[in-house]
Protein backbone atom coordinates (compact mmCIF):
# COMPACT_ATOMS: atom_id res chain seq x y z
CA UNK A 1 0.00 0.00 0.00
CA UNK A 2 0.84 3.54 -0.27
CA UNK A 3 3.53 4.25 2.51
CA UNK A 4 3.25 1.07 4.52
CA UNK A 5 5.99 -0.34 6.14
CA UNK A 6 7.74 -3.51 5.44
CA UNK A 7 6.29 -5.54 8.50
CA UNK A 8 9.90 -7.49 8.63
CA UNK A 9 11.58 -4.69 9.71
CA UNK A 10 9.48 -4.43 12.64
CA UNK A 11 9.33 -8.29 13.79
CA UNK A 12 5.89 -8.14 11.77
CA UNK A 13 4.65 -5.95 14.68
CA UNK A 14 2.98 -3.83 12.56
CA UNK A 15 -0.35 -2.71 12.99
CA UNK A 16 -2.80 -0.33 10.79
CA UNK A 17 -5.75 1.18 11.97
CA UNK A 18 -7.29 3.13 9.09
CA UNK A 19 -9.05 6.61 9.83
CA UNK A 20 -10.12 8.85 7.44
CA UNK A 21 -7.67 11.22 6.18
CA UNK A 22 -7.79 14.91 8.68
CA UNK A 23 -10.75 13.36 10.28
CA UNK A 24 -11.02 12.07 13.98
CA UNK A 25 -11.60 8.36 15.42
CA UNK A 26 -14.78 6.96 16.54
CA UNK A 27 -14.81 6.65 20.00
CA UNK A 28 -14.91 2.88 19.76
CA UNK A 29 -12.23 3.13 17.21
CA UNK A 30 -9.94 4.94 20.19
CA UNK A 31 -11.34 2.32 22.37
CA UNK A 32 -10.30 -0.33 20.39
CA UNK A 33 -6.86 1.42 20.25
CA UNK A 34 -6.29 1.98 23.48
CA UNK A 35 -6.61 -1.37 23.94
CA UNK A 36 -4.06 -2.76 21.84
CA UNK A 37 -1.59 -0.23 23.08
CA UNK A 38 -2.49 -1.27 26.66
CA UNK A 39 -2.03 -4.56 25.85
CA UNK A 40 1.29 -4.47 23.82
CA UNK A 41 2.65 -2.03 26.57
CA UNK A 42 1.60 -4.48 29.10
CA UNK A 43 4.05 -7.45 27.80
CA UNK A 44 7.08 -5.60 28.35
CA UNK A 45 8.53 -2.89 29.67
CA UNK A 46 10.92 -2.25 27.09
CA UNK A 47 8.20 -2.12 24.32
CA UNK A 48 7.36 0.92 22.64
CA UNK A 49 4.64 2.33 20.33
CA UNK A 50 5.34 5.10 17.52
CA UNK A 51 1.98 7.11 16.11
CA UNK A 52 1.52 8.71 13.21
CA UNK A 53 -0.84 9.76 10.06
CA UNK A 54 -0.48 8.69 6.43
CA UNK A 55 1.51 11.67 5.84
CA UNK A 56 3.59 10.83 8.40
CA UNK A 57 3.19 14.31 10.34
CA UNK A 58 0.61 13.58 13.23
Amino acid sequence: GEGAYDPKYFHYRVQRIMIDDHNVPTLSEMVAFTKEVDKWMAQDDENIVAIHCKGGKG
